[in-house]
């Protein structure tokens, strides 16, 4: 999984939380083609950017074209909105609740099995 784009302190912070709940991630501090190219070498299964307007929605279609099965998530600055475009989706679908707990959810690799809540048993 790839990071790009936040600032430092949301990125370490964001890094370290998915690395408690077994996810590894890369942060990538450079410009918006270097990270593209990285994203293009590395075929990262997720990508988590940051939602400002004026760079990430182009930075996301660079994602789109050079990592084209990533799932790529935009973050809202004070972490209360989040766009997660699906492989193969023309269209983000757009979450504004429980932003920390459907985060980690939606970048669990596909080959781990999905969360299980109490509230939500198997069955």
């Amino acid at each position: 999984m790839l990071i790009a784009g936040l600032e430092p302190v949301v990125a370490l912070g964001l890094r370290r939380a998915l690395l408690e709940t077994g996810i590894d991630a890369r942060i990538e501090w450079g410009s918006p083609s270097e990270v593209a190219a990285v994203a293009g070498r590395l075929q990262p299964f997720a990508v988590v950017l940051g939602l400002e307007p004026q760079s990430a929605r182009p930075l996301r279609m660079q994602i789109r074209h050079a990592a084209p099965d990533a799932k790529v998530l935009l973050l809202a600055r004070d972490e209360d909105d989040l766009e997660i475009l699906d492989p193969g989706a023309e269209e983000p679908r757009r979450i504004r609740e429980a932003i920390s707990h459907r985060l980690a959810s939606e970048l669990r690799h596909p080959s781990i099995a999905p969360l299980r809540s109490s509230a939500c048993p198997i069955t």
